[in-house]
């Protein structure tokens, strides 16, 4: 159920965040932890990348390293930095969601991000990495901003803002870990 609903998330947002907002009013146990949906996501988009980063022609030991703690800092980084940052960063209002909803909803945001690893069987360049991370990155926003209304129910400005505060700050570890990797 979580692999179908992840890949939803990423591809048909709009069908997925209704499942989710469905699966919350029933019961929120049966939802996993913020931290560990992204992160497993995260960790097996980078173990990917490991893997085709090995099998690559010239390979060594350090060009497999390098790609992999890329990969571990940007796809588990993206979730990492969603739920740590994005719920303080996006403004509360009374009536508003709880704090572990903004936790659970930044976190489901990073997925495209946390997936990001899949792109690494596509040949390697600063610019190409760029290029992905910010697409991912308006992936990210475009689930957020239907995220937000659909399961936060937030309107307007704070639709918005939610939606921006939290793809930026899941995008930022993929385009600090592309730059990173293509620093050698």
């Amino acid at each position: 159920m979580l692999a179908s609903l992840t890949c939803r998330l990423i591809v048909a947002p709009a069908t997925a965040w209704r499942d989710i907002a469905a699966l919350a009013k029933d019961a929120e146990s049966r939802l996993p932890n913020p931290a560990l949906w992204p992160a497993a996501v995260g960790g097996l988009s980078a173990l990917l990348s490991a893997i085709a980063s090995a099998l690559r022609p010239g390979a060594d030991v350090s060009s497999v390293l390098r790609a992999t703690l890329a990969a571990i800092g940007g796809c588990v980084g993206a979730g990492a930095a969603a739920v740590l940052f994005a719920p303080s960063l996006i403004p509360a209002s009374s009536a508003g969601p709880a704090a572990n909803q903004l936790a659970r909803y930044a976190s489901l945001t990073s997925l495209p991000l946390a997936a990001g690893g899949l792109t690494s069987l596509l040949p390697q360049s600063l610019a190409l990495n760029l290029a992905i991370s910010a697409g991912l990155g308006l992936l990210a926003y475009r689930s957020g901003s239907l995220g937000a209304r659909i399961w936060l129910g937030l309107t307007g400005r704070q639709q918005t803002r939610a939606a921006s505060v939290t793809a930026s700050v899941s995008t930022l570890p993929a385009l600090l870990a592309a730059l990173s990797c293509a620093a050698r």
